[in-house]
């Protein structure tokens, strides 16, 4: 049962960072070095809320080639680019079907970054003009904001070589002791990004949630695709488990649900 919940995770996760990516055409102003300073600014807007950082991510997400690989090339290339980041220690799992394959490595680096690894590769359908792809999707989580601007620059780089055409992303998340009105939280977001010179561009609440995508020149790297270009997303929730209002920071979007 674990490893049926197991595969759709993964699935649904490439299905939205395709999607994503497809209809969303990342762009820089300015070439390399960038990575770290997305991460600082990232903190910037978490903290100015006065949240506590508890957590941060950053992804790699590439897709690889327009065909639908066997198992065996996977999982060679899986052991590659798990070889060219240092991954020490790990587990490797396997899942196929009629609509795709995927090879899956959850392990640490030498580093003692907790890394998990995907590539997937799927047939298309030609009915509907769908080509078949296959795609690469690794993700750095559970580290520190510190953590991750040391590891951001070389993580790139490393996988580059792998698929250059890739796209990094990164968020972090923080929690506010107790709730917060919705006219709190938006007061906080707008706050939080005018800290770092940070201009909305859409807005969305609903109760008990409040979400802001922006741009802000701080950053050489934004998305557009027809309208405004945006670079950072903050989102303010409360939640009732928790008991805690959560923030997160994202760029260029925040890539979990919240």
């Amino acid at each position: 049962m674990l490893k049926k919940y197991w595969k759709a995770a993964v699935l649904f996760c490439l299905v939205a960072v395709t999607a994503f990516f497809a209809a969303h055409r990342l762009f820089r102003q300015t070439a390399g070095g960038e990575d770290a300073n997305q991460i600082d600014i990232l903190a910037t807007v978490v903290e100015q809320t006065g949240a506590r950082i508890v957590e941060g991510e950053m992804q790699y997400f590439a897709v690889l080639d327009n065909s639908f690989q066997p198992m065996e090339k996977l999982e060679q290339f899986l052991l590659e680019v798990a070889e060219a980041l240092h991954i020490t220690s790990g587990t490797v799992e396997k899942g196929a079907g009629d609509t795709y394959r995927v090879i899956d490595l959850t392990g640490r680096s030498q580093a003692g970054l907790h890394t998990h690894i995907v590539v997937q590769s799927n047939p298309g359908d030609r009915q509907a003009a769908i080509p078949p792809q296959t795609y690469l999707l690794v993700v750095v989580s559970d580290a520190s904001p510190a953590v991750l601007k040391a590891a951001a620059g070389d993580f790139a780089g490393r996988l580059k070589p792998f698929a250059e055409n890739g796209q990094f992303s990164c968020y972090l998340t923080g929690y506010l002791a107790g709730k917060k009105s919705d006219r709190e939280m938006a007061y906080l977001a707008q706050s939080a990004l005018q800290a770092v010179e940070a201009e909305p561009v859409e807005e969305f609440t609903v109760e008990e949630l409040v979400s802001y995508t922006a741009y802000t020149p701080r950053l050489s790297a934004a998305v557009r695709e027809g309208g405004a270009p945006f670079n950072v997303n903050i989102a303010v929730r409360y939640d009732n488990f928790l008991e805690k209002t959560v923030v997160w920071a994202g760029f260029p979007l925040i890539h979990d649900p919240y």
